[in-house]
């Protein structure tokens, strides 16, 4: 048997002699030892006042133990007294090596119900010490003197202990005085907390009870395995939609559309009135100016910066206005251009403020709504990524350039361009989800899984993958079979293409795949 269902009326629990030790988190470990023999052993345990936060004084029922060099207070009680708590790793050693390990403590005042004995202590929080006893003690054949005051006047009733009180303070509270009880009783041992009651008794025992036991429990282990119960355990409320979110999707339900062509076209998810917005047209163009200003130093950087926006425009992502009217409302977005540092691919970024403040110190990114985070977590990705036999990347060409924004909202993405100082500064739109506002992740995302249940049924393992093994326009997917890894590949592609989306940059752990 591991344990007793009804454990034996004398059961006594004694807690393992500790030491300190520098050491990392952890959770306590109580110790219980059941032994066969009819001699039991009563620890000594004494009530105490104990001073809480706010200077008060609350009972508290200590265990004096003799053998540990630190001094240990409950977590329950620790709270009751509302005690100030401070890191502290510390790693307790009992018999037999046993660690448990400490990272917790706070320090107060206890004082004795019966003299004037008041020492300040510093405490280990533990979650748990040791009941003493396990069970109600008999002692009505016990012979007490009438004129001792004992420190614990329920030392025999199975009663929580609150705090643990180490050598540092033991031998300091102990008085000249000691009394035998009688034969097979324990002693009386005279403190300044009042008389205790400690010492070796005997007491009758079932005649079928042979063997010793040891009970272990460790308290991290159950902690550790609930943790593990958690992280297993489906959370329905993970991914909880706020109000806003909600209105978002919906928003994005209602208004998308499809070109002839197949591309998707998005409205902003405008949270408050475009009337809020200010004048921009001032900021952007000092931000221009001064960007040319810097350009004009680096010869090499400008060239990059300007086939970047011829390509914008020749792609039909940005277009220049020819009617331009500045009466309702509209943003100019600033823009400027970084160095990609190890890119592949282009070595420049161009960067859209979309947070640039109006004369009215609302931005665009103030009033259009975020919404939700649709896409599956890094890390879960890819550990689903490493199941695989075989592996399968690849990335979208300029996803959100590919996603269209509605005509009617343009005007809230124009910007401020000319390819040379000798040309007049034009404005133009820009016809596409931009990064850099604070809604173009969430269209981007949920453009590629409107695609996905768009056709669904066509390409259910394409669809599947669209919505499951995409991180923003990063593909990470894979199958157990070639062949099941050239349908993942086909579908995923001719699925992309119903929206105009290209892949490129195929990378795989087979050749077959590597680079097409």
């Amino acid at each position: 048997m591991l344990h007793r269902s009804q454990p034996p009326p004398m059961h006594l629990s004694t807690a393992p002699s500790t030491s300190a030790a520098a050491g990392n988190d952890a959770a306590a470990t109580v110790h219980t030892h059941m032994d066969s023999s009819s001699h039991q052993v009563l620890l000594a345990t004494s009530m105490v006042l104990v001073r809480d936060s706010f200077g008060s004084y609350k009972l508290g029922r200590a265990l004096l133990d003799s053998c540990s060099q630190i001094n240990f207070i409950t977590d329950d009680f620790a709270q009751r007294l509302n005690l100030r708590r401070h890191k502290k790793h510390v790693e307790v050693s009992g018999i037999g090596n046993a660690c448990t390990k400490i990272k917790q403590n706070c320090s107060t005042n206890i004082k004795s119900n019966v003299t004037d004995f008041e020492v300040e202590l510093s405490f280990c929080i533990t979650p748990h010490i040791s009941y003493q006893p396990d069970s109600e003690l008999d002692v009505s054949s016990w012979n007490f003197p009438s004129n001792v005051q004992l420190a614990d006047e329920s030392f025999y009733k199975s009663n929580k202990i609150d705090l643990l009180v180490g050598t540092e303070t033991f031998f300091d509270i102990l008085s000249v005085g000691q009394i035998k009880l009688g034969p097979n009783l324990p002693k009386l041992q005279k403190t300044l907390l009042g008389w205790i009651v400690t010492g070796r008794y005997n007491t009758s025992r079932p005649n079928n009870i042979n063997g010793s036991y040891l009970l272990s429990t460790d308290e991290e282990i159950n902690f550790n395995l609930e943790r593990l119960w958690k992280i297993e355990e489906i959370d329905k409320n993970a991914k909880e939609i706020m109000p806003e979110q909600r209105e978002c999707e919906q928003f994005f339900k209602t208004n998308v559309a499809r070109e002839t062509s197949g591309r998707i076209v998005v409205k902003l998810p405008f949270k408050e009135s475009p009337s809020s917005l200010g004048q921009s047209h001032n900021t952007a163009l000092r931000r221009f100016t001064a960007q040319e200003r810097r350009l004009a130093n680096n010869p090499e950087l400008k060239t990059e910066y300007v086939a970047f926006m011829r390509d914008y425009e020749s792609f039909g992502h940005m277009s220049l206005v020819k009617n331009l009217n500045l009466h309702e409302p509209h943003y100019y977005i600033p823009h400027h251009c970084v160095l990609k540092p190890n890119s592949t691919s282009t070595k420049l970024r161009v960067v859209f403020d979309a947070s640039c403040a109006t004369s009215s110190d609302t931005s665009l990114n103030d009033i259009l709504m975020v919404g939700p985070t649709i896409q599956e977590e890094l890390f879960l990705l890819l550990l689903r990524f490493r199941l695989h036999r075989f592996a399968l990347t690849a990335d979208i060409v300029k996803m959100y350039r590919q996603v269209l924004v509605s005509p009617e909202d343009r005007k809230f993405q124009y910007i401020l361009w000319r390819y040379s100082d000798k040309e007049e500064i034009k404005t133009y739109r820009l016809n596409t989800v931009t990064y850099g506002t604070s809604a173009a992740p969430f269209l981007a995302v949920r453009a590629l899984h409107y695609l996905a249940d768009e056709y669904s049924e066509r390409f259910e393992i394409g669809a599947n993958a669209l919505k499951t093994s995409f991180y923003v326009d990063d593909f990470l997917g894979g199958a157990e079979t070639i062949e099941e890894l050239t349908e993942l590949k086909n579908q995923v592609t001719e699925l992309l293409k119903m929206g105009c989306f290209e892949l490129d940059k195929w990378h795989s752990n087979h050749e077959k795949f590597r680079h097409d």
